[in-house]
């Protein structure tokens, strides 16, 4: 992902090395005075110059399969319930579903460690089974539509949250109860950030930050 320090704040890049073809980057907010630059498979996030995309990536809606893992591997994404793994994480144009198909067992969870993981809508469905637990420690968690938790998953996610949106014509919905010990809880653990022109959410449930 390559984007300005400030956000809707175009940064300057002079790229001089002759043609550059690249693969599945994120741009937003770069302006490239240089040579050209091919992104294949990239997502263009807006106010960029000097870039070309080509064969741009395209939404998908992705399932959590085979258990306890890591966000950023192959190995747990199908694009359908209970499937076959082999699909590349979530990109924010990514609808993610975690469902009875999981494959969840007792004290299974959902490593977050890169950096900074996207994804559209987050859907935690109130038939998922054996009380996974998503976790993340200093990192960051990027939606740009819709989450969903339940009350038979577990959030401890301890990173900074960012509720990503722009131009948005119908509102994105924010719905946090989840289980704790046995209690519904709605915590968000770290810093929560709004961003977006024009963005809009609705806050379907309480929400303690």
């Amino acid at each position: 992902r390559l984007t300005s320090a400030h956000k809707q704040t175009m940064a300057y890049m002079t790229y001089l090395g002759g043609t550059l073809p690249t693969e599945y980057l994120m741009i937003q907010d770069i302006r490239n005075t240089g040579d050209e630059f091919i992104i294949d498979k990239g997502i263009d996030l807006g106010n960029n110059e000097g870039f070309n995309f080509t064969n741009p990536h395209g939404a998908r809606d992705l399932y959590w399969v085979d258990g306890t893992g890591r966000w950023d591997t192959t190995s747990h994404w199908s694009l359908t319930s209970g499937g076959p793994p082999g699909e590349c994480p979530p990109t924010i144009l990514d609808n993610v579903y975690f469902d009875a198909a999981s494959g969840f067992e007792a004290e299974d969870t959902v490593y977050v460690k890169m950096k900074h993981a996207s994804c559209n809508d987050m859907i935690w469905e109130d038939d998922v089974t054996n009380n996974p637990i998503l976790y993340g420690d200093t990192v960051n968690l990027h939606i740009w539509g819709s989450v969903k938790l339940s009350t038979s998953m577990t959030y401890n996610f301890f990173g900074k949250v960012y509720f990503e949106s722009s131009h948005d014509t119908d509102y994105e919905t924010i719905d946090l109860g989840y289980n704790l010990d046995g209690t519904k809880v709605y915590n968000l653990y770290n810093h929560t950030f709004f961003f977006g022109d024009s963005g809009r959410w609705e806050l379907q449930s309480i929400l303690f930050n």
